[in-house]
């Protein structure tokens, strides 16, 4: 595996996984500078960049490889995606004050896509790779369904900021996984139309907008988390701190 192409992604790999990371401890320490709630969720937000740096390493050193089209190809990058869609999916939860069942609902039809477009690229042709691509397709549209239908419903029901955020967070995921199915199916490993530069190239500035751009949203909403740390701190405070006599006057 010397050739110059792969010499390339290679480089490509670990010079994306260095942005990821500077840009992922430039999150952290903005979430270090903060506390409570905001903390929390600002250290959430950088989540998506850190996982996919490690993704990135693990791809250039060539970790958990499957063959696809006489290719190798890294496993980690769809952990990648399954750590950052659970990420997501945490921060709308805190946004929306989502049920747990709705929480799982939606990310376990989101973890869908990311598996079933690796299932894709192993059959070597044939209908089963057919059937899979278009199960890739489904789940995509399914979850963008989903997001875009029920999650949107519960949105309104806080309205205002908290709504606006979500739906910032929602249209980034619809253009960029969009994207990356996109990419998926033109890729040499299914139509051939691009090979591994151009599809990495693709790739890597998709894996940054998407996961710097979680990040910088969820640090847009600061105002929002602050409120909430307020609204908590003040049912503390006000609450009394001693039992009331016990009876009445006679």
């Amino acid at each position: 595996m010397a050739d110059g192409m792969v010499v390339s992604a290679t480089v490509m790999y670990f010079g994306t996984a260095a942005l990821l990371a500077g840009g992922a401890a430039i999150f952290a320490v903005l979430a270090l500078r903060e506390s409570g709630t905001t903390r929390r969720m600002v250290a959430l937000g950088a989540v998506p960049a850190a996982a996919m740096a490690v993704a990135y390493v693990c791809m250039g050193m060539e970790w958990l490889t499957v063959t696809t089209g006489g290719r190798e190809q890294s496993v980690v990058r769809h952990i990648g995606y399954s750590v950052v869609l659970v990420a997501s999916s945490l921060i709308v939860r805190e946004i929306l004050s989502l049920s747990r069942r709705r929480f799982l609902v939606m990310t376990g039809i989101l973890l869908l896509t990311p598996w079933f477009a690796l299932a894709s690229w192993l059959p070597d042709g044939g209908a089963l790779e057919s059937v899979l691509t278009l199960a890739t397709i489904v789940a995509y549209l399914g979850g963008t369904y989903f997001l875009i239908g029920p999650i949107t419903r519960e949105a309104k029901t806080v309205g205002g900021k908290r709504r606006l955020l979500y739906v910032k967070l929602r249209n980034l995921f619809v253009l960029c996984w969009g994207a990356l199915i996109l990419q998926s199916a033109i890729s040499e490993q299914s139509l051939g139309l691009t090979n591994l530069f151009v599809g990495q190239l693709g790739a890597s500035y998709t894996d940054l907008v998407f996961t710097f751009g979680i990040a910088g949203l969820v640090v847009s909403g600061k105002q929002i988390y602050e409120v909430t740390t307020a609204s908590v701190e003040r049912e503390t405070t006000s609450a009394p701190t001693t039992a009331p006599p016990a009876g009445g006057d006679e």
